[in-house]
């Protein structure tokens, strides 16, 4: 998929099964899916309150009914910047959970 002229995601099996087997040593909650792994990891992060203000702001400006992945990787970025700042940890927390789970840096870093 195609986000402000980068292609930030394009799931295939090839690429989950990647990032499931790469991900098993990691813990438990590693090999719950690039989504669920991504939002565990910022929750570690930065902490469950913190996580669900960034997912929250994401689902009340961000998100459609018509939304995938890509509208929810991009929208997570965007809600950490609106609520800390463009140069906030917590943007970059969000943008290293996404290329913990494999997403390409260059795409994610490119998210304005």
């Amino acid at each position: 998929r195609i986000v402000d002229g980068q292609t930030v995601w394009y799931p295939t099996a090839a690429t989950f099964d990647q990032i499931t087997t790469a991900r098993v040593a990691e813990g438990p909650y590693s090999n719950i899916g690039p989504l669920n792994n991504a939002a565990y990891r910022i929750g570690v992060k930065l902490g469950t309150d913190t996580m669900a203000r960034i997912y929250l702001q994401t689902l009340r400006e961000h998100l459609t009914a018509e939304a995938g992945p890509t509208e929810l990787v991009v929208g997570t970025i965007r809600a950490a910047k609106q609520l800390f700042g463009g140069t906030s940890d917590e943007l970059t927390a969000v943008r290293d959970a996404w290329k913990g789970v494999g997403l390409r840096a260059a795409a994610i870093d490119s998210i304005k």
